[in-house]
C-alpha cells in the first residue's frame, strides 16, 4: 500500500454492507491453508522495502491482505461468508534518525501521515465522536471495514534499543489507547457477556427467592400444625376442667 502503486479506491459489496477496495486488484482463489500461505508469501515478496540509517530492512509501504471466506454446510446447504483483513503497518520513523532523502523521504512522509491519520481515527473511536475521520487517509479508508462491526486483534512491535526509547513510549501509548476502544461486535460481545452475567445473577437470586418461599411455606405449614395442636390441647384441657368441676359438685 504505497502512494505510487495504490490505485483509486472504490466501494464494493460486502456480506452485510459495503467496504472500501482498490481497483484492478488480483483475486486468487485458495482452498487450503498451504495455498493461502503461498499467496501470502508471494505478496510479501512484492512488498516495497528499503534501507535507512534506522533500519536496514525498512518497510516502505503498508501491507493489507483481504481474505474472503466462504463455507457451505453439507447438512443445511446454507453458505456462510466472512472477510478477514491481515494488516502489517509500516513503522513510524523520525527523519533525523533515518536520514531519508529523495523518494525514501516522500515514502516516510506518506507513512507517517497515514499512521497519524490512523491515530486520529483511533482517538475519535475511543472518545465516541459522531464523526470519525476515515477519509483523511487511504489507509484509514481501507481499514474502515475492519474498524466497524469487527473483532480486532492488534500486535505492536517495539525496539529494546535505548536510542529508540521515544518511539517505544509512543508505540505503547498508542497500544494503550487502542486497547481502550470498544467498537462494533466487540462492544456487542462485551454487552452480551455483561447481560449473561446479569441474567445468571438474576437466575441465582430467583432461585434464592424460590428457596426462601419454600422455607416460608414450610414454616407456615408447621405453624398451622402447631396451631391445631394448641387448639386441640386447649379443648382437651377445657373439657378436662369441666369434668373436674362436675365431679366436685357431685
Amino acid at each position: 500500500l504505497s502512494p505510487v502503486c495504490l490505485g483509486s479506491l472504490r466501494r464494493a459489496a460486502s456480506i452485510n454492507a459495503e467496504y472500501m477496495g482498490v481497483t484492478n486488484l488480483t483475486k486468487i482463489p485458495v482452498f487450503s491453508v498451504e495455498e493461502t500461505l503461498k499467496v501470502l508469501k508471494k505478496g510479501y515478496q512484492a512488498r516495497v522495502v528499503g534501507a535507512t540509517q534506522a533500519n536496514m530492512h525498512s518497510s516502505r509501504s503498508h501491507m493489507i491482505v483481504t481474505l474472503h471466506l466462504s463455507k457451505t454446510s453439507g447438512f443445511t446447504q446454507t453458505t456462510t461468508k466472512g472477510m478477514l483483513n491481515l494488516i502489517d503497518l509500516a513503522g513510524n520513523e523520525r527523519l533525523k534518525d533515518s536520514n531519508a532523502s529523495g523518494e525514501a523521504l516522500v515514502e516516510t512522509l506518506h507513512i507517517n501521515r497515514s499512521l497519524a491519520a490512523l491515530g486520529d481515527v483511533m482517538t475519535a473511536l475511543a472518545k465516541r465522536h459522531v464523526h470519525v475521520p476515515y477519509r483523511n487517509s487511504k489507509l484509514t479508508q481501507l481499514l474502515q471495514s475492519s474498524l466497524e462491526n469487527s473483532f480486532i486483534y492488534m500486535f505492536v512491535n517495539i525496539s529494546p534499543a535505548s536510542v529508540y526509547t521515544r518511539e517505544t513510549f509512543q508505540t505503547l501509548q498508542f497500544a494503550r489507547r487502542v486497547k481502550n476502544i470498544n467498537i462494533g461486535q466487540i462492544m456487542s460481545h462485551q454487552l452480551s457477556k455483561t447481560h449473561y452475567k446479569n441474567s445468571r445473577r438474576l437466575q441465582q437470586e430467583k432461585q434464592k427467592v424460590r428457596k426462601l418461599g419454600g422455607q416460608l411455606k414450610d414454616a407456615k405449614t408447621k405453624n398451622q400444625t402447631l396451631s391445631k395442636i394448641l387448639i386441640t390441647a386447649r379443648k382437651t384441657a377445657k373439657n378436662e376442667l369441666e369434668l373436674a368441676k362436675k365431679k366436685q359438685k357431685r
